[in-house]
């Protein structure tokens, strides 16, 4: 006759089998969910609170609603690319502004999985950079945005109004695709 220590024992000894094969099953197979730019666009739900008060415009408008009334994230735009509708292009508005450096490290958590910056140009009135990712060129091998490797544009601007650039005041960043990198002009 077993006792309930005995049960006890051999059911605290299943569960940790249980724990084991589960560790073991998805050992080296977990990867960051792409959320971000080229992400899906239901990855993209998955991730961003949608703005309830937008319409006729929803699903242009995700919170957080910064100090000015305007939300965080603007303008996101959904492309299908190989069947698969895409985040191809939105605006991050901060208020208050925030450092250059601090938008740099922003546009990095944006960006695609194993993104590379291949370009930075500081203008009078904007910062450009542009990043290649080997994720983005295998998500948008398909569809209307064919290139031999797509690149996640990056516009970073002081002002809404095409004012001068300040380091310590950026406002606005708009992300964007496009297969070549643009150079010279806000």
């Amino acid at each position: 006759m077993r006792t309930a220590v005995d049960r006890h024992l051999q059911f605290a000894f299943m569960l940790l089998a249980m724990a084991f094969v589960a560790t073991t099953a998805t050992a080296g197979t977990t990867t960051a969910k792409w959320t971000e730019f080229g992400a899906t666009k239901k990855a993209w739900y998955s991730a961003h609170a949608l703005d309830p008060n937008m319409p006729p415009y929803r699903g242009c408008c995700f919170l957080p609603r910064q100090r000015d009334g305007v939300d965080r994230y603007n303008g996101v735009t959904n492309r299908a690319i190989g069947g698969v509708p895409r985040v191809v292009q939105f605006e991050m508005w901060f208020a208050p502004p925030i450092s250059l450096a601090a938008a740099r490290n922003i546009v990095l958590q944006e960006a695609p999985p194993g993104s590379k910056l291949v370009s930075f140009t500081r203008l009078s009135d904007c910062v450009l950079m542009a990043f290649k990712s080997s994720a983005l060129t295998r998500a948008f091998k398909s569809g209307s945005l064919k290139a031999s490797q797509p690149i996640m544009d990056v516009e970073l601007q002081s002002s809404a109004n095409g004012g001068p650039f300040k380091a310590s005041a950026v406002r606005d960043i708009l992300f964007l695709t496009l297969p070549v990198v643009i150079k010279g002009e806000c």
